[in-house]
């Protein structure tokens, strides 16, 4: 190969060789493709499948101690659909992949590529968008068996790329930049989830800001070390290596992974967190157990009849891990087909809007880890709890209309169980709707939105049925017309669903009385929060910081049957102030064109009162509003320090707290005041930062890093937070450095 190209990401294999991919991309979106470099010979070619083709595409890392390469297969840039495949380093050839996954930005393997993990954006990104619902985890099919619903910032474009799994495949670590003003020092950190579990287990902080990524498919910020111990992450002074204390106790792979029946075989369990003295069981039965290593257990297996068998790891501590249906025993299944006798509960109800589901538990007899559930005669998603009960969920293209849908558990041994009818009924309707008046004697047209309306849901005027017609969609809505003339007073408007199930929704009054305004107000808050009110109303402005401002926006809509004209609008002197709009006739429907504010500025700390009143056309003018709030006394901030996360074999301390200063526009100085003086006495500190607004418990941080720490040396630290009303500072904690 006589080609000149830069390479990203290059991999040692198993065989001495090196295997790579380049970063140039052409104006046809055409990728460099992979090269294969012996440096024994100083040669080197494009790496080529079975037929002698070159293959295009990246490398993103390697398994196995590098008998395996996890590659895309792509023939375009990278912003385009990948193929998944995997590189063999002793017969030069690649696994054919299985299918397409859209536009992964990294991906991972454990050591025999068994788990494969892809981080990859949805929908189908353009370059600005920065949506991910990876990472997907893969088998070693390349099929997909589910998603850690999880962002994380590894977008192109300047994310923190990186993704690692442990070796053993239990647990996946995620690189992230904790940026914004949580943590004013852009930080990043580590999240460790459990691949068999899909949760979070731990997240570990670095010391300082990493270094971010314009291109995640050539740059690898973060990776771990053959035991999964110690993983290395790129920061802006170089390569950071972090060493875990602890690693979370769970279960990755089995080798082997099935065994004959009624043997007593050795198996090698691998995972995470193992210990000295750890005891395994497989189905229940305890096995002869040899702690190996950390990851890496191996167990003389009892005998054991065909079927599936769950693997416990129980560790001295009595901490246990359970993976079911880990371990297969091959042979002949037990004939026992599933049985299905019922339901909880006994029925589901309709589901009136797309994406919708509900669950269901199948009740029966002989059900299996490994059966599903169809209903209607499609597979739904579902799992098992005990040989009598699965759980299964109902989606809305199955329980769209009344009636009834078939279920039955299938066994990919003994076969499909009874068909047993699942009723479903119709829910009772939800009325939602503002003021109504119509006039006498010139006939009735309603539309009302609300929620569960169904096919044949009816409007009932007094308990009388009208014509109604059903729409849906975004908004699901029933309209009624009829000619019939509405007596003046008052009637009651409801919603009627059909049997089964079904029933009369919430009642709506209606006023029926000749053409009139009718003034209905929306308030909306500084922190555009709208309340819906009829008069009389009282307006809370809450707590207000002295010589600050909180506003409400009126709006004025008219649900009557004539033009709205307002006259005047005014407040009674005092910190209350309202603007004079000029608000021309609003016409009956759901537009505004008069929309005032008003402002609360207190001048102490003492309560306020105000009365606002509006005069207009509409009936009851003039409308009084009442307004209150109360001016907050100068608050000295109150701080708190949550944690000192002191990160092994570093000089580096990341201290994290909370503060409460008085309000969302308080504006404050943050700073970490450290020392080996164990009362701060006398003391460092680190250079401040800013921030606006409270920062409370489980809400958001406020924080900093302390570097340059002495080894092995006990340190105190607290946050301060100052304002202009003064200093507050927390607690004192000690911590040690390595």
């Amino acid at each position: 190969m006589n080609t000149p190209l830069s390479p990203g990401r290059v991999f040692e294999l198993s065989n001495g060789k090196l295997l790579g991919s380049g970063t140039y991309v052409n104006s046809y979106g055409q990728a460099d493709g992979l090269f294969v470099v012996n440096p024994a010979t100083s040669t080197s070619d494009w790496a080529r499948d079975v037929f002698g083709v070159p293959i295009p595409g990246f490398v993103w890392n390697t398994t196995n101690h590098g008998e395996t390469a996890l590659i895309d297969m792509n023939n375009i840039d990278i912003y385009q659909v990948n193929n998944i495949g995997l590189w063999n380093a002793n017969s030069s050839s690649n696994i054919a992949p299985n299918s397409t996954r859209l536009n992964f930005l990294e991906g991972a393997a454990n050591e025999d590529g068994t788990v494969i993990a892809l981080g990859a954006p949805y929908p189908p990104p353009s370059l600005s968008e920065n949506v991910f619902v990876g990472p997907e985890i893969l088998d070693f099919n390349q099929d997909s068996v589910g998603f850690i619903e999880q962002s994380f910032d590894m977008a192109e474009g300047g994310g923190n790329p990186g993704m690692s799994l442990h070796p053993s495949g239990s647990l996946i670590y995620l690189a992230s930049n904790l940026t914004g003003t949580d943590f004013p020092n852009p930080q990043p950190s580590v999240e460790i989830y459990d691949l068999h579990t899909l949760q979070p287990t731990a997240s570990i902080v670095f010391p300082e800001a990493g270094v971010v990524s314009n291109s995640p498919f050539t740059d690898h910020m973060l990776t771990a070390d053959s035991t999964g111990r110690t993983y290395f992450g790129v920061t802006k002074s170089g390569v950071t290596m972090i060493a875990l204390n602890t690693i979370p106790l769970s279960i990755g792979n089995l080798q082997p992974a099935y065994v004959q029946p009624q043997t007593s075989p050795t198996i090698t369990v691998r995972g995470s967190g193992f210990q000295t003295g750890a005891a395994v069981t497989i189905g229940g039965a305890q096995a002869a157990t040899t702690y190996v290593d950390e990851n890496t257990l191996t167990v003389q297996a009892p005998p054991l009849a065909p079927g599936w068998s769950d693997v416990t790891v129980t560790l001295p501590s009595g901490a246990t891990y359970t993976t079911p249906a880990l371990l297969q025993i091959t042979g002949s299944q037990p004939a026992v087909t599933p049985s299905v006798s019922g339901f909880s509960p006994a029925s589901a109800l309709v589901l009136t809007a797309t994406g919708d589901t509900e669950s269901v538990t199948v009740l029966g007899s002989g059900f299996e880890a490994d059966d599903t559930v169809e209903i209607g005669g499609l597979p739904v998603s579902s799992a098992y709890i005990d040989s009598g009960h699965i759980q299964a969920t109902i989606p809305a293209s199955v329980a769209g209309t009344a009636g009834s849908a078939s279920v039955a558990v299938i066994s990919p041994y003994a076969g499909t169980s009874n068909l047993l009818a699942l009723p479903l009924l119709n829910p009772v309707p939800v009325l939602q709707s503002d003021p109504i008046t119509v006039v006498p004697n010139g006939g009735i047209s309603l539309q009302f939105s609300g929620t569960t309306f169904v096919a044949g849901s009816t409007i009932q005027w007094n308990g009388q049925n009208l014509p109604t017609q059903f729409t849906s969609g975004s908004t699901q809505s029933v309209l009624a017309q009829t000619n019939a003339g509405a007596q003046a007073g008052t009637a009651t408007v409801t919603v009627f669903n059909p049997p089964p199930g079904g029933g009369v929704s919430n009642p709506i009054s209606v006023d029926v009385s000749p053409a009139h305004p009718v003034l209905y107000l929306v308030a909306l808050n500084t922190n555009s929060e709208a309340s819906y009110y009829l008069f009389p109303f009282t307006l809370n402005f809450g707590n207000v910081s002295p010589n600050m401002s909180g506003t409400y926006d009126l709006w004025f809509f008219n649900h009557g049957t004539a033009a709205y004209v307002l006259s005047s609008i005014a407040v009674t002197p005092g910190p209350f102030s309202v603007e004079s709009p000029q608000c021309p006739a609003t016409p009956p429907g759901p537009a505004t064109n008069c929309t005032p504010q008003v402002t609360f500025s207190p001048t102490d700390s003492n309560p306020a009162s105000a009365t606002l009143t509006i005069t207009d056309n509409a009936p009851g003018s003039p409308h009084i509003v009442t307004l209150v709030g109360s001016g907050t006394p100068n608050l000295v901030p109150v701080v708190t320090l949550d944690n000192i996360q002191m990160l092994a074999q570093t000089t580096t301390a990341v201290v994290v707290g909370n503060a409460i200063v008085g309000g969302p526009s308080i504006s404050a100085t943050t700073w970490v005041e450290y020392g080996t003086d164990q009362t701060l006495s006398t003391f460092s500190q680190t250079p401040s930062t800013t921030f606006d607004g409270d920062r409370p418990v489980g809400i958001s941080y406020v924080g900093d890093s302390i570097s340059g720490l002495t080894p092995g040396t006990q340190y105190a630290a607290r946050l301060v937070v100052q304002t202009a009303w003064g200093t507050g500072k927390s607690s004192i904690q000690s911590f040690f450095t390595s």
